[in-house]
């Protein structure tokens, strides 16, 4: 008699992370279930796969549950982990969960404070080019895809080691990718970047003499972990001491080209995202592709048709304002340092002015970086401040979008508090000049708002999800 596959229930079902992970039980032929209060596209694409998924929680029941998988958003003492722990049931969190799925494949970890997503899709984009067919586990789908997790034939299992909840122990992979480390996600090390390091290092100890680290040189923090580590090394960046060395780098048109000397070639690499930062995540990808036996040259090819992904420096619609029919952009950074690389990127392209609507993610993380927020912020030729996204933490009453608003504005004239997501709309059309152009900013649900909200778009795009 055939074995019965374990029910799974996944509290938080619609986090990018738990969705992927939804779609990998699934595809293993587990019954999967699930809550959120959200009710979005991703809900929709879930139930299309035949996963039932409850808004209420008083709707939920949890008879025949044999796991429930938590998502981080979610603390011990919400109400049902606290019924499911009552029946019976064994709570475990989304990245143990996922270290148990990706047993019997080569694992191969993308992981680092910013990028992750863009690389680990990259990865993923050239392996499928070459018919490497992986599986995947990555924090967005790859542009005009659905989904961001997925179990394939191949040997490889292309996963992020998500740092910020202190979990990277679960995970035992052969191979990673590390791009850089930053004082972010600081939460679960007591607010001590110094834990996060030494947590990193002890994770990457792990890693014995065959397996491979390759990891960005330029980052000063990478130098301080990883000298005493036993694993084999590939370094990349502008570094003149880089194995692979980005060299000659330019934009052009919403593109980045460069060069990359790695092995005694020189490798001409182009990709349809403006930005430095973006040949970084580029060149890492490229380099372990190749060391995963992907022929370089065709690699070349990859990048260049390479997508986008979602909300990563992507193309909206056009919507129409007062002012002109205006294009939007949508990004998901929400660290100082990604919107300040995301910004610069996008100045360098055409002459045009950038409105920016910045929702802050966590209280936390604003509080910790405000004045780097400030001296960022300001840059922006026009801003527009939404109220704090809290994903899973309390009100902070000492920390706000408005507080910020006020620092701001003793240095910055062109700067807008907008404290309900409804009046946006409005404001814009009141701030607008012809030729800006609107970028939508944050890791929250500021994306969602022209939909959410009816505006009238002038050119639909959505399903190209074009990048720029």
């Amino acid at each position: 008699m055939a074995q019965k596959c374990p029910t799974i229930f996944m509290l938080g079902i619609a986090g990018a992370g738990m969705a992927a992970l939804a779609r990998i039980l699934h595809l293993n032929s587990n019954l999967v279930l699930g809550y959120d209060q959200n009710q979005n596209s991703t809900c929709a694409a879930l139930r299309d796969l035949g996963v039932n998924i409850n808004h209420d929680m008083a709707d939920v029941d949890f008879s025949g549950v044999d796991q429930l998988v938590y998502s981080s958003a979610f603390s011990p003492v919400h109400p049902l982990m606290i019924k499911a722990k009552k029946a019976g049931i064994s709570c475990v969190s989304r990245a143990r969960c996922l270290a148990d799925c990706m047993q019997g494949y080569e694992q191969i970890a993308i992981a680092g404070s910013h990028g992750k997503s863009t690389i680990a899709a990259l990865l993923c984009y050239m392996l499928q080019q070459q018919a490497f067919m992986p599986s995947y586990a990555i924090g967005a789908p790859i542009a005009q895809t659905t989904f961001q997790g997925h179990i394939d034939e191949g040997q490889h299992f292309i996963f992020e080691a998500d740092e910020s909840q202190n979990e990277l122990s679960y995970y035992a992979p052969q191979k990673v990718l590390l791009s850089n480390i930053s004082a972010d996600h600081l939460g679960a090390y007591g607010n001590n970047f110094d834990a996060l390091l030494d947590q990193m290092h002890t994770w990457l100890s792990q890693l014995d003499q065959d397996a491979l680290l390759v990891y960005n040189q330029d980052d000063p923090h990478l130098e301080d972990i990883v000298p005493s580590l036993a694993c084999k090394r590939i370094t990349y960046g502008c570094s003149a001491a880089s194995d692979a060395r980005i060299e000659a780098y330019r934009t052009e048109s919403g593109f980045s080209y460069w060069n990359v000397s790695y092995q005694g070639r020189s490798y001409a690499l182009s990709l349809p995202m403006p930005g430095l930062y973006n040949a970084y995540n580029a060149t890492g990808a490229f380099i372990m592709a190749i060391a995963l036996g992907a022929c370089p040259d065709a690699l070349l090819q990859d990048t260049q048709r390479f997508p986008g992904l979602y909300r990563r420096a992507m193309t909206c619609a056009k919507y129409r304002f007062a002012s002109a029919h205006h294009q939007v952009l949508a990004d998901y950074g929400h660290h100082p340092k990604e919107i300040q690389a995301y910004y610069h990127a996008l100045k360098t392209r055409s002459d045009t002015k950038l409105c920016v609507v910045f929702q802050p993610h966590r209280y936390s993380r604003t509080k910790a970086l405000w004045q780097d927020f400030v001296r960022v912020l300001s840059e922006i030729d026009k801003l527009i401040l939404l109220d704090i996204y809290a994903a899973d933490e309390a009100k902070d009453a000492g920390v706000s979008s408005y507080g910020l608003f006020q620092d701001l504005q003793k240095t910055m004239k062109n700067v807008y508090y907008c404290p309900d997501k409804a009046d946006l709309y409005t404001l814009l059309n009141q701030v607008l000049e012809a030729k800006d152009t609107i970028v939508l900013q944050g890791a929250g649900d500021v994306f969602f708002i022209p939909q959410h909200y009816a505006w009238q778009e002038y050119a639909l795009q959505n399903s190209k999800m074009e990048v720029m």
